[in-house]
Order: structure tokens, then sequence, then C-alpha cells
């Protein structure tokens, strides 16, 4: 599962290596993308096996991880995910930006007061991210894992140490292992 599917590498990498993939996107253009991807993955998959073909199945879901209990989404094994780092691609000057607009990339993903890149503060980015991966929990079987990517963001001059906010907040629901 990767609830903030974006262009669909996680779902990609999961039918590739056997894994069945459920990827939820809020944004159609990127929705799109993924689709588009999954159905040459498919082929490829196919054509590769040949006679000894493997089963597997991608369910993408355009809508908002928010409200991911009216999803349909049966119980998962593993979760891996990366979300968007807070509101950075709106930074002017980021140096991000710079790098992805040379390389023809968006410089901020939209302007839907539901994508939660678009949250300005970073308390309510927090709320956001915690809410979301709850209700992954919610769809993770018992034994099942959870990965986020994610590191720390410096703006404005500070350091804002996401991976470990992140972390403490999901220890309520969520048991680490090291």
């Amino acid at each position: 599962l990767d609830p903030m599917t974006g262009t669909g590498s996680t779902v990609i990498a999961s039918l590739q290596n056997g894994r069945n993939a459920v990827g939820i996107e809020l944004l159609d253009k990127y929705f799109q993308i993924t689709k588009q991807r999954v159905i040459l993955a498919k082929d490829a998959i196919e054509l590769e096996e040949g006679e000894h073909s493997i089963n597997v199945s991608a369910k993408l879901v355009q809508g908002d991880a928010k409200q991911m209990k009216k999803m349909d989404i049966s119980q998962v094994d593993y979760c891996i995910t990366s979300p968007p780092y807070w509101d950075m691609l709106h930074a002017k000057g980021f140096e991000t930006q710079k790098g992805r607009k040379e390389k023809g990339f968006d410089v901020h993903y939209s302007d839907d007061s539901r994508d939660v890149g678009n949250i300005s503060n970073y308390e309510g980015f927090l709320d956001a991210l915690t809410g979301i991966y709850a209700k992954v929990h919610d769809v993770l079987k018992p034994s099942g894992y959870l990965t986020i990517i994610a590191k720390n963001i410096k703006k404005g001059g500070r350091i804002y140490p996401l991976a470990w906010d992140l972390s403490r907040r999901l220890s309520n629901f969520f048991i680490f292992f090291l």
C-alpha cells in the first residue's frame, strides 16, 4: 500500500516483485500517470514471464487518503510511502525548485486544499500525516509493517525534525522495531 502514490513507483516496484499493490492518489494528473505506468509494467511482466505468468494486481484509487475508510481497501501486509516534505515546494528560492524546473518537473504539486503538501503550518502538516497513517494502521494486518521515507526539513534557518516528530506521534498506535 502507498497512500500517497504520486507517479506510482511503489506500485510498479510491487508488481515487478510479484506483489499485489494498492495505490491511493489525490491528484488526477499523477493518478493518470500511475495508471499508464501500471499498464506498461503489467504488459512487461507478462512478456517477460511468457507461459510462466505471474498473477499480480494493482488496485488504484483516486481520492484523498484521509478518506481511506470509504475506499474498500482490504488488509495489507506492508505500506511503504514517501510523504511530501511539508510545503517545501512552495518555498521561494528552495534549492529543489531550481533543479525540478531544469528537469521539467512540477515545482509544486497542486493548489488543492486537501493536498498535505499545501499545509503551511508544521503542526497541521504533522496532524494530517498522523491521521493518514492512523488509517493505514487500520488496514494493516496485525503482523504488517509500515515504512515511511522521510527526512528532516530545513526551512527559514530552522531544522524541523520531521522523521522524529512523526515517529513520536505514530508510536501511539505503531510498535517500532530496530
